[in-house]
This record gives structure tokens, C-alpha cells and sequence, in this order.
């Protein structure tokens, strides 16, 4: 009895504390393995990248240091929105895109954040505050609905065709376009009141997404690699040779560039009419989906695996900071 006793304390007496820091170090970053990030905007020094699992990071530093929010479903503590895009508004708000077929709209400088509902059937895919001030959202059926009070109510103006619509973009306060399956194209000119479809684009083609920089030139992207312009306001399209066939999920203008991001942690820039990749360096192998201008010429990209990397003015990784000022859930 006496040395089954000693076994035992010798054995409790032998057992390591049970160390946690680094796992909550590993909690206090801003960003996750797991994360998954899907689109970015800014405005008046304030950058926001929202993704799945309900995850905003903010920062008013250029991106040097991060917060990080994790929102919840209503009613729901433990089920978190799936957030697929982002849009700043010109009164300085930021709106988050929920596949779950809601809005939320920033209160009190994204000190908090409100949930609306969106009266659609089908899943929202993507949406933009144009320069009024009203929020767009399109997604499936051919869904396009307008809200003039950042989501309290909605007007229904969907096209009532059997099509998902991927991309809303206003380029002023009149000239609008949508584009979508099956090549669908929709423009108007009068701030919203009258949409037409002038033209398709060629192909079925499926745009995953679309960037014009004024009324007559813009861009899209597929999932094998396309990249088709236009130079006369969509009337007609050229395909550009981007040198990859993975699928390419994004495009955006930063500092009088273009990007395009996909698959593989790929990043294309055009310039001088072609398109090629910029060097990999410290990127990861996932996807990528955002590109954020940043202070002198540098560009921020976000997107799958947790990555949130800064690339600087020649294109080279440079390290961001992983300080966060907060985490909230």
C-alpha cells in the first residue's frame, strides 16, 4: 500500500502546470488560420476586411495595427454571419454584406454594428453605397434592390430573370452597372431610376467580378483565368491575355494601377496595356479576394488562410504588424 501511495504522489508531483500563453497569444492576433477573408474598403483613413465566421478587422493606421470583431448571428449567439462584402459610404459608414440576407451598417465609427434584414428569395452576392448615399445589392434570380435608408427598407427592381448577378458598381452619381450568369450586363444613366441592357457580354460569359474606372472603360474577371475589357462602355469585348488559368475572384484600382486577384494567391497588375503577376515573395498559398490602396503606393491584400499581407511600391512583401488594439466578439 505504502508504495502504490508514493507511486502516486510521485506522478502528481511530476505533472507540468499547464502552460496557455501561447495559445492566448495566438487568440490575440488579428487574424486566424481559419480566417477567410472576401472583400475590403476604406474611408477617411479607416480600412475595414470582413470575411466568414462574422470577422471584421479595422484599422486607422494604414494598416499597422488591427481590431478584430467577430459578429453574431441575431438571436443566434452561437452561429456567426458569413460577410461577403463591404462598402464605404460617402457620409464615412461602412455597410457588410450577410449571405444570410442582411446589411450590417456601422454605428458611432464601427464602435458597433446594426443587422437589417434584406426582402429578397435568393442569396445576396454582392452590394456598393453609391455616392447618394443608397445601398445596392444584387444576387440571385436576377435580384437588384435599392435601399435609400442604409437598409430599413427596400425597393425590389430585380430584372426577373433566372440569373446571378455578381457585381454593382456606380462610377458617379448617375452611371451605374451590373453585370452577372449568362453574360448579363445592365447599365443606367439616371442614378438608378432606369436600368437597360445594352449589351451582353460575349460568350455566357460568368463574371466574378467587374471594375470600370469611368463610363467606358472597364474590366471583368472569370474563373479560368479570362480577363475581358471594354473601351466603349460594355457595347463591345476583348479578351487580354493574363498569362494564368486559375479562377480570378477580384479586381481594383490603387494608385493608378490595376489589380487582379485569385486562386493560388494570385496577384496580376496591368500596366502599359499587359498584364503580369507580381512576385510571390511572402504570400501564402491561398486565395486572395481584396486589394486595398495604402499610404505611399503601398496596396494591402486580403484572403483566404488568415492572409492579410502589405506589399510595397516594387511590389516586394513586407511585413505588417500584428499589434491588435481590441477583440470583441
Amino acid at each position: 500500500m505504502t508504495l502504490v501511495l508514493c507511486a502516486g504522489f510521485l506522478v502528481a508531483g511530476c505533472e507540468a502546470k499547464l502552460d496557455l500563453s501561447e495559445v492566448e497569444a495566438e487568440r490575440q492576433k488579428p487574424t486566424a488560420r481559419f480566417d477567410q477573408f472576401q472583400a475590403a474598403a476604406q474611408s477617411d483613413g479607416r480600412m475595414l476586411v470582413v470575411g466568414s465566421g462574422g470577422v471584421i478587422l479595422r484599422s486607422t493606421d494604414n494598416g499597422k495595427s488591427w481590431s478584430r470583431t467577430e459578429l453574431k448571428v441575431p438571436g443566434e449567439p452561437l452561429r456567426a454571419p458569413g460577410l461577403i462584402d463591404v462598402s464605404a459610404c460617402s457620409d464615412g459608414s461602412f455597410v457588410v454584406l450577410d449571405i444570410g440576407r442582411r446589411v450590417w451598417v456601422s454605428v458611432d465609427g464601427e464602435a458597433a454594428w446594426q443587422p437589417r434584414s434584406i426582402d429578397m428569395v435568393d442569396e445576396p452576392l454582392a452590394l456598393t453605397c453609391d455616392p447618394k448615399g443608397r445601398l445596392w445589392v444584387v444576387g440571385g434570380f436576377s435580384a437588384l434592390l435599392v435601399s435609400e435608408d442604409k437598409g430599413v427598407s427596400w425597393n425590389d427592381m430585380s430584372f426577373g430573370e433566372d440569373a446571378m448577378l455578381t457585381t454593382v458598381q456606380f462610377v458617379d452619381d448617375q452611371y451605374g452597372i451590373v453585370t452577372g450568369e449568362f453574360g448579363s450586363f445592365f447599365v443606367t444613366e439616371d442614378g438608378g431610376q432606369t436600368w437597360d441592357s445594352p449589351a451582353v457580354i460575349p460568350n455566357d460569359f460568368y463574371p466574378q467580378d467587374a471594375l470600370f474606372v469611368n463610363r467606358r472603360e472597364g474590366w471583368v474577371v472569370g474563373l479560368t483565368g479570362l480577363i475581358l475589357h471594354t473601351a466603349d462602355s460594355g457595347m463591345s469585348w476583348q479578351r487580354q491575355d493574363s498569362g494564368t488559368e486559375v479562377p480570378l475572384y477580384g479586381l481594383a484600382q490603387a494608385h493608378g494601377r490595376i489589380y487582379a486577384v485569385g486562386d493560388h494567391a494570385t496577384l496580376l497588375i496591368y500596366r502599359d496595356g499587359v498584364w503580369s503577376e507580381v512576385p510571390r515573395d511572402q504570400r501564402k498559398f491561398g486565395y486572395l479576394r481584396a486589394v486595398l490602396p495604402v499610404e505611399e503606393g503601398k496596396i494591402l491584400v486580403a484572403g483566404g488562410a488568415g492572409t492579410l499581407t502589405m506589399l510595397d511600391q516594387r511590389d516586394q512583401a513586407i511585413p505588417f504588424s500584428e499589434k491588435v488594439a481590441s477583440r470583441t466578439k
